[in-house]
């Protein structure tokens, strides 16, 4: 009878004493609990603390933002060094690339103006040409370019009568004038030099330098104003009787 109401499961207690102590909670597990719960809700909050403390600081210390004032208080009030308000440097800048832009963008065009300075500068000039042509017809009363040239021929033989004379004379004796410092150079009689020998620049050019080495410059101009002359005469006798 006693050896049958012995355990049979190996030595497992299964009294309802047994089973009370398996059902119970550790008493660590909720204080556990508690101390996690309240540090993930402490921190945070500390943290917000401690980051307004700080904001709160920085708006302290940051100084106060500048008065605005009526415009007739800027009119009466002195402006001094002092109070005149430095701008960066960056904004220097801005306000220059701006002004830049603006510069840029105001629909200048060069090739435009160029053109149009050219055109002005034109116009100036034909203005002033016409001006001066017709002033000088009005003045003349002439109507072309032959009345203008004979009226200047008239000119110069009336106001400037040793000039047209040397121009226009013939080779005369009465010329050569006697001079006791200087030898009177050759007389030529061009009548008889173009009847029996034509006039040729090579024999010219020989009688001026043989008159340039005997009288010097003077007398090479003289023998010049004679070759000249001759040679009108040797070209008219060419072409004959008019």
């Amino acid at each position: 009878m006693s050896s049958s109401q012995a355990p049979v499961s190996g030595g497992l207690s299964t009294s309802p004493e047994a089973n009370k102590n398996s059902n119970t909670v550790p008493k660590w597990l909720p204080v556990s609990l508690l101390a996690l719960t309240t540090a993930a809700l402490a921190v945070p909050i500390l943290l917000l603390r401690r980051r307004s403390t700080g904001l709160a600081k920085t708006l302290q210390d940051a100084p106060p933002p500048p008065r605005r004032t009526s415009s007739t208080n800027l009119a009466h009030a002195p402006i001094s060094a002092a109070s005149r308000p430095i701008l960066p440097a960056r904004s220097l800048e801005v306000s220059e690339k701006s002004s830049l832009a603006d510069n840029v963008d105001d629909g200048f065009n060069g090739a435009l103006y160029s053109a149009k300075a050219f055109g002005y500068a034109t116009l100036y000039v034909i203005t002033g040409a016409v001006a001066t042509v017709w002033g000088v017809k009005t003045y003349l009363g002439v109507r072309d370019t032959k009345e203008f040239a004979d009226r200047m021929r008239l000119t110069i033989l009336t106001y400037m009568p040793a000039l047209s004379s040397r121009i226009h004379r013939l080779v005369d004796p009465g010329d050569i004038t006697e001079s006791p410092s200087v030898h009177p150079p050759p007389r030529i009689d061009i009548k008889d030099s173009v009847q029996h020998t034509e006039w040729a620049w090579p024999d010219a050019e020989k009688r001026l330098q043989a008159a340039f080495e005997r009288d010097g410059f003077s007398g090479w101009a003289e023998a010049a104003l004679r070759e000249i002359e001759a040679e009108g005469q040797s070209e008219r006798m060419k072409r004959g009787p008019a």
